[in-house]
This record gives C-alpha cells, sequence and structure tokens, in this order.
C-alpha cells in the first residue's frame, strides 16, 4: 500500500476513521453552541479518545467473561481467551519476540517503578553490595601445535545513570528515586541545547556515558518540544558502553510504530489511553534482560512478566486493548487483510503519519510566522526529516496561557494551558520567563496535540480563533 507525503489521506478516509471514535460521530454528545459544532479534540497528548473497537471488546470481557481465571468452565476459558488476545496486540505495537516481554500495569509511571525496584534487587544485574559485576570472556589461542582457550574474568563497577532532562517524570523519577538513590550512584543528566529548538546533542551523551553507565534513560519523543529523539543511535552508543537502555514512548506511539527489535532497546513503555485506547499502560522487557530480573510478585510467582506484574491489573482493560489492534486493522483496509497483523499496523500508521503531517505543516506554518508567537521546540516543517510531531507547545508574548485557551474555548476547540505537563524538569531548565521576552509567567504554556483524526477544517477553526485574539 502506497502512503506518504503530506497531502493528507483524503477527508472520506478521515471521516471513516472518525465514525469510529463514538465521542465524535454520536451527534448527541460532546458538541457545543446547541448542538451544532462538534467539539474539536486537539490535546490528545493528554490523552486521546477511544476507538469503537475497543470500547466493544471491553464490554464484550464485563458482560461474557467477568469471572475469576484459571477455571475450565466456558466463561473462565473465554476470559482468558480475551485477555491473551489484549496481551498479543501489546506485543505486535512493540515488534516484541513474544508475549513473555510484555508486562502490563495501570500506568507508565508505575511500571517504571515497579521495574526499578526489580532492578535495584537484581543480583544478576548489579550485584550487592558494591554494584560489581564479573564478566567472562574466553579467547582461543592458536599455536602451531594446538589450539588452547584462555579465559579472563574482569570486574565492573556501576557508578552512575544518564537520564534526559527533556523527560516526562516518569522516565526520570523512577530511576532518580530509587535505583540511583538506592545505589548510591551519580545521576548525569543530558541537557537540551538551552537555545531554540532545544535539541540533544550526541556528542554530549558521548561524554556523559562510560564504563560505570547503568542505565540510559530517553525519551522517543518529548511531550513539550514534539522532538523525536534518535533513539537507535543511544541505544547502540549505551550498548557500546555496556548499559541499558529505557525508552518513554508516550508521547511517540500514538503517531507512529514501534519496533523494540529494530530499535534494539532494553525497555520501553508506553500508555494505552493516549493510543486510543483505555487507562492501561504497557511495558516491554528484553528476554534476556527480563529473565536477571529479582521478582516483585508473590514468592510463589517466578515466571515472566508476572514475577514483575505484582497484583491484578484491570483484565477487562487487558482485553479491550485488543480493539485497538482491531483500529489499526480496519484503518489499513481490505487490501491489506492478506498481510501480518504487524504489517497491518504499519500500514495504519502510515496513513495517520500522512495525515498528520498535512496538519502539522499547516498549523506550524501559522503559529511559527506569527510575530508573537514563541513556539518551544522545532518551529519548521520537513517531512523528510521526520524529527517533529504534531505536538505543539508555545507561549503568546504579553498574554497568559489561560486567556489564550479560554478565547480558544469559545470555538469549541479543546486545547490546554498547564505549567509543564509533567515534564517539569525541562521546562525549569528552558526558564522560559527569563528567555523569552513578553513571557506571562503566571500559568504556564499552551499545548495543541493533533492525532490522524483531527482534520484540516479543525485546524482552520482553531487559526481562525487564535487570529482573532493575537
Amino acid at each position: 500500500v502506497a502512503v506518504g507525503g503530506v497531502g493528507g489521506v483524503g477527508g472520506g478516509a478521515v471521516d471513516r476513521w472518525r465514525g469510529l471514535f463514538p465521542a465524535m460521530s454520536d451527534g448527541s454528545r460532546l458538541r457545543g453552541a446547541g448542538g451544532q459544532v462538534e467539539w474539536a479534540f486537539m490535546e490528545n497528548a493528554g490523552g486521546s479518545q477511544v476507538a469503537l473497537p475497543v470500547q466493544q471488546r471491553l464490554v464484550q470481557y464485563l458482560i461474557q467473561a467477568n469471572v475469576q481465571l484459571g477455571g475450565t468452565y466456558e466463561h473462565s476459558v473465554l476470559a482468558e481467551k480475551l485477555i491473551e488476545q489484549g496481551v498479543e496486540a501489546a506485543r505486535v505495537l512493540f515488534n516484541a519476540r513474544s508475549r513473555a516481554e510484555v508486562v502490563l500495569g495501570q500506568s507508565t509511571t508505575q511500571l517504571l517503578y515497579n521495574l526499578a525496584h526489580a532492578m535495584h534487587e537484581s543480583a544478576s544485574l548489579f550485584p550487592h553490595p558494591d554494584g560489581v559485576a564479573e564478566t567472562t570472556a574466553t579467547t582461543p589461542t592458536t599455536t602451531t601445535t594446538a589450539t588452547t582457550t584462555t579465559t579472563t574474568t574482569t570486574k565492573r563497577l556501576f557508578t552512575n545513570i544518564v537520564v534526559s532532562n527533556s523527560e516526562h517524570e516518569a522516565n526520570a523519577g523512577a530511576w532518580v528515586n530509587v535505583l540511583a538513590k538506592a545505589r548510591g550512584w551519580e545521576v548525569r543528566w543530558w541537557k537540551v541545547d538551552s537555545k531554540p529548538p532545544h535539541l540533544l546533542d550526541l556528542s554530549d551523551l558521548d561524554s556523559l556515558i562510560d564504563e560505570g553507565t547503568a542505565l540510559v534513560a530517553i525519551t522517543h519523543a518529548s511531550n513539550i518540544l514534539g522532538t523525536v529523539n534518535p533513539v537507535k543511535r543511544v541505544a547502540e552508543m549505551a550498548h557500546a558502553k555496556g548499559a541499558l537502555i529505557c525508552v518513554d514512548g508516550v508521547a511517540y506511539t500514538p503517531h507512529r510504530s514501534v519496533d523494540v527489535q529494530d530499535l534494539d532497546v532494553d525497555f520501553y513503555v508506553f500508555s494505552y489511553y493516549k493510543v486510543y485506547g483505555p487507562h492501561i499502560s504497557a511495558l516491554y522487557v528484553r528476554d534476556s534482560v527480563m529473565s536477571q530480573l529479582q521478582r516483585i510478585n508473590h514468592f510463589f510467582i517466578t515466571a515472566s512478566p508476572n514475577k514483575i506484574q505484582p497484583g491484578a491489573w484491570s483484565y477487562e482493560l487487558g482485553a479491550s486493548i485488543a480493539g485497538v489492534q482491531d483500529y489499526f486493522e480496519i484503518v489499513a483496509g481490505e487490501d491489506a487483510a492478506t498481510h501480518s497483523a504487524r504489517e497491518r499496523l504499519e500500514i495504519a500508521y502510515k496513513r495517520f503519519e500522512q495525515q498528520e503531517a498535512l496538519l502539522l505543516k499547516r498549523l506550524l506554518g501559522y503559529l511559527g510566522s506569527h510575530p508573537l508567537v514563541h513556539i518551544v521546540g522545532i518551529k519548521d516543517f520537513d517531512a523528510d526529516r521526520r524529527d517533529r510531531l504534531p505536538t505543539i507547545s508555545f507561549v503568546v508574548r504579553g498574554m497568559s496561557c489561560k486567556e489564550v485557551v479560554r478565547h480558544v474555548d469559545k470555538s469549541y476547540c479543546a486545547i490546554k494551558c498547564n505549567e509543564h505537563y509533567y515534564a517539569k524538569r525541562l521546562l525549569d531548565y528552558l526558564d522560559l520567563p527569563h528567555t523569552v521576552e513578553g513571557f506571562t509567567a503566571d500559568d504556564g504554556i499552551v499545548r495543541i496535540s493533533l492525532v490522524h483524526y483531527n482534520t484540516i477544517e479543525e485546524v482552520e477553526r482553531l487559526i481562525a480563533s487564535l487570529s482573532g485574539l493575537i
């Protein structure tokens, strides 16, 4: 299926997609102006709308299979089947090797804190008490008469972790407050450039990471800047020094497909409620690392992934996430029916990116050219670079954040004003009140975050509303 470019996918396709979101297709709800104008949901980075197939699977589980697992009777058997389908859908989304590499939980924050505890307690990954790991290498030596082998053992002392300062706190707090604190390790901050567009520099990472680095934590895309980071290259650099890498994909996964095998990462995490599903999150753990993690579940639960999946996450939500894959397959279309589930997912994401490029080009073009608007992040659009998602944060000089969003509310465009969007370390570092002339520091910055079901007509309505204010 040929997709790409910035011409969008056509209004008919977008209309069909929107028809699969009851919040947008049901004329009796979520409308303004006496039911005449539909709200435009443009704060999707905070949470997307939920696709109809997800809702259908949720209802199916609650009506047909809301029983205890492990029974031999048909309702219990069905419950396990539906949950297995949900976990398999997450495996496909990650492109993980097996379902044993997929951990589900209430939130990204919870999953990463659990992971940090499991890593801290692991005597295999980071031996107690001093964090020294032994590595053994066998080297063959050939002479004129025989070949012998020499075995050498070296000890490695872990002393630090490296964390990007552009992280949502979920992918910073767990490592700072649990792993580094418990081990007494130094936290080295990989900082974005203080000057716009605030990119991370790989040469800075190279100077931070060394043989004592245990972990590198990086976001795939910033939920403030909208910047796509070079995760694959970061993974190469981390592994070259013997460090693990954890990637926060929460702001990336709604827009583009993830392939943990291609990226060669050890951990990858995202939240389904921002990927057209319910409030549940998923974590990928590389199998070779999973096997070394300490159990944080009951003493008799030792199998992966349950050993780091304590308590019972919501079974009905776990079952419902299979509906996200159902939605991807509908978007991929009947022409892709013979493709694998993973291929259909990739086709859907390519179509998403095509539509989002159209929206991003128009909105960035308007905001980037306005003299009163300061965009926090990359302000120009380049379809070939693929380094920018349609998550745009900005300030209006001389105007408060709340003043902007309240004005836009009148045009039934849902955007948001917030102090830091849980990326407080980044906003503190950028210090916008002192670096952006005319910035009003009383309430934060504006964020607009679009996804594939947004339309060019909604973007034009938003632009018209902003033009009436600034």
